[in-house]
C-alpha cells in the first residue's frame, strides 16, 4: 500500500528514522495538498495528515482515522515556539521554517485569541517567527493553545480511504505501528514550573481534542466545512 506523509520537523517527532519502504507500505514524501490530491485520485490509500488536511479531504472522500500512533501536544512541550516581532508594522506577518498551512492557522488563532494580533491570510517572510525546540521562545504554541482552549493540540494522525472494511483495522494498526515511535512523553521545564505531554498513542481524548480543533478551524473561517472525526471500524 502507498501512504503519503510530509517530512518536516513535526513528522520527525513521530516517524522512525530512515523509513521509506517496508514489506507492507511505501511511504511517499509529499506536501499535505499533494496527499489530498493523490488520495482523491486513488494513487494513495492513506496518509499521515494534520487537521486542516483532514477537513479538506472529508469534503469529498470517505477517509477514516486509524486509532494508533499519532502526535498530539498538551500544554508546555517546548516543541513549537513563537517569537512575536517587536516591530509593530510587521505584527500581521509570520515566517515559518517550512510550508505548513495548519501551523500558520493555529498560530493565527492563538495570536488573535490571546493578543489581538491578526495575521494576514497567507504565510509571509518577516514579522514574527516560528521556531522549534527553542527554550527561550516568547510563546510555546501548545502551552498557549491549552491555556486558551483547555484541550490538547492535534498535530498528526493516520487516515485511510475507506473501502467497505476490506482491511481489518488491526492490520492497519500493525502496519503503522512499525513506522512510528509509540512512547508518550511527560515534559517538565528546568525549574519545574511548566508541565506538558507529548501523546503518541490515540485514545478517546485525542478524538475529543481533534473534534474541538476542527470546530475552531471552521468557526475561524480557516476551513470551509465542519467535519467530525470518524474512526475506522470493522463493524460497518
Amino acid at each position: 500500500m502507498k501512504i503519503g506523509y510530509t517530512k518536516n520537523l513535526i513528522s520527525d517527532l513521530l516517524l522512525k528514522e530512515n523509513l521509506t519502504k517496508t514489506q507492507d507500505v511505501e511511504l511517499i514524501n509529499l506536501s499535505q495538498d499533494d496527499i489530498i490530491t493523490k488520495i482523491r485520485n486513488g494513487i494513495l490509500e492513506g496518509g499521515l495528515i494534520d487537521p486542516v488536511t483532514y477537513a479538506k479531504l472529508k469534503k469529498d472522500v470517505d477517509v477514516r482515522i486509524i486509532p494508533t500512533t499519532c502526535l498530539f501536544l498538551e500544554d508546555f512541550t517546548n516543541i513549537i515556539g513563537l517569537n512575536i516581532t517587536s516591530n509593530y508594522k510587521d505584527l500581521n506577518k509570520l515566517s515559518i521554517p517550512f510550508e505548513s498551512e495548519y501551523l500558520f492557522d493555529i498560530s493565527k488563532i492563538i495570536l488573535n485569541e490571546r493578543y489581538e494580533i491578526d495575521l494576514i491570510n497567507v504565510p509571509s517572510v518577516g514579522g514574527s517567527e516560528i521556531v522549534f525546540s527553542h527554550p527561550e521562545a516568547i510563546l510555546d504554541i501548545s502551552e498557549d493553545w491549552f491555556e486558551s482552549f483547555k484541550f490538547g493540540l492535534p498535530m498528526l494522525f493516520w487516515v485511510v480511504k475507506y473501502e467497505d472494511g476490506k482491511v481489518l483495522v488491526e492490520d492497519y494498526i500493525n502496519i503503522f505501528n512499525t513506522l512510528t515511535i509509540s512512547s508518550n512523553e511527560d515534559i517538565i521545564n528546568n525549574d519545574n514550573t511548566r508541565h506538558g505531554r507529548i501523546t503518541r498513542n490515540w485514545d478517546s481524548e485525542c478524538e475529543k481534542y481533534l473534534d474541538e480543533t476542527l470546530e475552531l478551524l471552521f468557526y475561524n473561517n480557516l476551513v470551509k466545512e465542519l467535519h467530525c472525526s470518524k474512526i475506522y471500524s470493522n463493524e460497518e
